[in-house]
């Protein structure tokens, strides 16, 4: 038997085959996470000045349907995680290696960072939500990658309309995987993808919205006022730099003041709810099925955490 590693486990980053599509980044990150998942959020846009409507604007982004089922999570999507995070190291430990998961996150749906598709955004908390610390890779043996993600010549591969996810098919993480979703494993990819494009989907029915569109003029003629001719509030976006503090930036603190004033940010988000209410309601089927899938991963997780527990006195 090989010595034991003491090694930190980092998930397997998937391949995007649109790097031009912030939300596919987001989307990607989810699908690693399992259940419900936890996205990065995108840029971090705090004011100068927090807003009163701050609170209304996170009941909005909470109500948003796939706001609610892919980004929320819920102390069922925590057992699946820890469930999974469980069943590797046990099997890492019958390889002869100490791999260490990342931690789980258990934020309360309060704490939830979910995609801003409307660009930069008012929040009640300073500094950058964004944290500028990463975990430090530890170079691995090529021993403990191939118990952790098995051959690496032996992946399996779910295309959507923009995106493509590959997993291993092999090694421990695979096997966790399968002995949480059964046969379903590559299922539960496809459809988690099929939500993703109803994202995309749904945001390009958003701009047509009428009551978008009167708003959207409205915030252009708020920011020429201001002396900044944009198209909408993405082009804002575009213009920042890499790592620019949005609150020195007048362009940033113009969109920001112009969508409080126009009410840009409510109108869109109620806008967007109803766009993916409609295209959930055109996809029933493939919404149901995703539900039963999960339920099923979550009935094993919790035999598996209370199998490990033993019997209780």
């Amino acid at each position: 038997m090989s010595p034991r590693s003491r090694e930190r486990g980092h998930p397997v980053k998937p391949i995007a085959t649109a790097r031009r599509h912030p939300w596919l980044v987001a989307l990607s990150t989810a699908l690693l996470c399992g259940g419900a998942g936890w996205a990065l959020a995108g840029p971090a846009a705090p004011s100068a000045r927090p807003s009163g409507a701050t609170a209304e604007l996170a009941e909005l982004k909470a109500d948003v349907p796939l706001n609610r089922v892919l980004y929320t999570p819920t102390d069922a999507d925590v057992r699946v995680s820890v469930a999974k995070q469980r069943l590797i190291t046990n099997c890492m430990a019958d390889k002869g290696f100490d791999y260490q998961p990342p931690p789980v996150p258990r934020a309360s749906a309060a704490d939830v960072e979910y995609p801003k598709p409307f660009g930069l955004e008012p929040t009640v908390r300073g500094g950058s939500q964004q944290s500028t610390e990463r975990l430090r890779e530890k170079k691995r043996s090529k021993a403990f990658s191939r118990a952790l993600f098995g051959d690496p010549d032996r992946r399996i591969s779910v295309k959507g309309k923009e995106l493509k996810v590959t997993r291993p098919a092999t090694g421990c993480q695979a096997d966790a995987e399968r002995r949480l979703s059964g046969n379903a494993r590559v299922r539960l990819l496809e459809l988690r993808l099929q939500l993703g494009d109803g994202e995309k989907h749904s945001r390009g029915a958003v701009a047509k919205d009428p009551d978008l569109r009167k708003v959207n003029r409205a915030w252009q003629k708020c920011m020429a006022r201001a002396g900044h001719v944009q198209k909408n509030p993405m082009r804002v976006i575009k213009k920042l730099k890499p790592g620019e503090d949005v609150r020195k930036s007048p362009l940033a603190q113009a969109d920001l003041e112009c969508k409080e004033t126009t009410d840009y940010l409510a109108t869109a988000y109620k806008a967007l709810a109803s766009a993916q209410r409609h295209w959930l309601g055109e996809h029933s089927k493939a919404f149901a099925e995703w539900k039963a899938l999960n339920r099923r991963q979550q009935a094993a997780a919790r035999e598996i955490l209370e199998v490990d527990a033993g019997p209780r006195s």
